[in-house]
């Protein structure tokens, strides 16, 4: 990783970003690292497998299209994405090139990447939700659009129930964990 000093007068503003806001020693390919970590840390405030959960969001993201989710030049203009605003501009469009994609699923998928790319980590759905979800696409043939799709996403979230039309071919509403 490089050094950033954060004492000259022409660095760049994200630089100044990073020094104020980053943490100090990261591992992996910052493309897929969720924006929390680049924010105030929240004490006493564990959100398992929401880390994991923004890069499997980015993962799949390139998976359909063959694209990066976002493909900046540094951590530093990452983290100013996050902090001006623009990491969430180009999530929203990235669910919009999702749903004009005819994926399995009806619109789901796109429905589920952007919960998936929440930038509250608490909000984010845990990897077993989004197996399971899966799980409903591929076994079940899922495909739903808005009233249905709404009761789906609201269910998930266990905030309700939900049985399809034709009811579950595999599994029963007792057996989601």
């Amino acid at each position: 990783m490089p050094v950033i000093s954060g004492g000259y007068d022409d660095e760049p503003e994200h630089h100044f970003t990073l020094l104020r806001h980053g943490p100090r020693a990261l591992s992996g390919a910052f493309s897929s690292w969720p924006p929390e970590l680049f924010k105030p840390w929240v004490r006493n405030r564990h959100f398992a497998g929401t880390y994991e959960t923004w890069a499997m969001a980015a993962l799949l993201y390139r998976i359909l299209t063959a694209k990066e989710l976002d493909a900046v030049k540094s951590v530093g203009h990452y983290v100013q994405q996050i902090y001006d605003g623009t990491l969430s501009r180009i999530v929203a469009s990235r669910v919009s090139e999702l749903a004009d994609l005819k994926l399995p699923g009806g619109g789901i998928i796109p429905r589920l990447f952007e919960w998936m790319c929440h930038e509250n980590p608490a909000v984010r759905p845990s990897l077993a939700t989004v197996g399971a979800v899966m799980f409903d696409i591929r076994y079940e043939e899922l495909k739903l659009f808005d009233a249905e799709l709404e009761k789906y996403m609201i269910y998930l979230a266990d905030r309700g129930t939900f049985t399809p039309y034709d009811g579950w071919r595999y599994r029963r509403e007792f057996e989601r964990d």
